[in-house]
């Protein structure tokens, strides 16, 4: 798997943990079973909380990318740019686990200057949500508290578009029923 590969796939998990900007908004604390469903431009993508270690979480997304089912199961920290390690399970390919001394990230949501537009109440299944919108350059973002795993609601930017079609706060399990057949230490990136 290519260094490309494993940033592409991380960057969609780093974007959904928790906003450590609690001037602006204070996420939901993290529990195993929280879920999101979203709709990223027209693909559905689940990101659910399926188990723990220590002060950990294991944070897995799941996803149809190229006619595959494509799986990653990062174990985070919330409200923190650090992964421990990943795993990834391609279709019917065993997974594979790549660990790391250190893994951090930028802080790639509300960097630079943020604007909060309004407070916007919105309807979904049988939701009643209310979202602080905000503006950071060109993207648009609605966080909700009530929302579990980083509370993102909506996020616009460009071409791109992020809208949540379901949540829940308990029941999410691993997609992932076998362990890891091998395992790569990367050191760095």
């Amino acid at each position: 798997m290519t260094r490309k590969m494993l940033t592409v796939c991380i960057l969609l998990l780093i974007l959904l943990m928790g906003c450590s900007q609690e001037a602006l908004y204070k996420p939901m604390h993290w529990k195993v079973g929280q879920w999101v469903l979203y709709d990223v431009n027209g693909k559905e993508v689940r990101y659910a909380i399926v188990g723990s270690s220590d002060s950990y979480f294991w944070l897995e997304k799941s996803s149809i990318q190229n006619g595959e089912h494509l799986i990653i199961k990062a174990l985070t920290s919330p409200g923190s740019n650090e992964i421990k390690k990943f795993i990834v399970k391609r279709s019917n390919e065993s997974p594979i686990e790549f660990a790391f001394d250190r893994f951090p990230f930028e802080d790639l949501l509300l960097e630079g200057d943020v604007e909060i537009l309004s407070k916007e109440k919105f309807n979904l299944a049988e939701h009643e949500l209310y979202a602080v919108h905000l503006k950071q350059k060109r993207a648009d973002i609605w966080f909700s508290n009530k929302i579990p795993i980083g509370g993102i609601l909506k996020y616009e930017n460009g071409g791109k578009s992020i809208v949540l079609k379901d949540y829940g706060l308990k029941g999410a399990e691993s997609e992932i029923a076998e362990a890891p057949k091998g395992s790569v230490y990367l050191n760095k990136l």
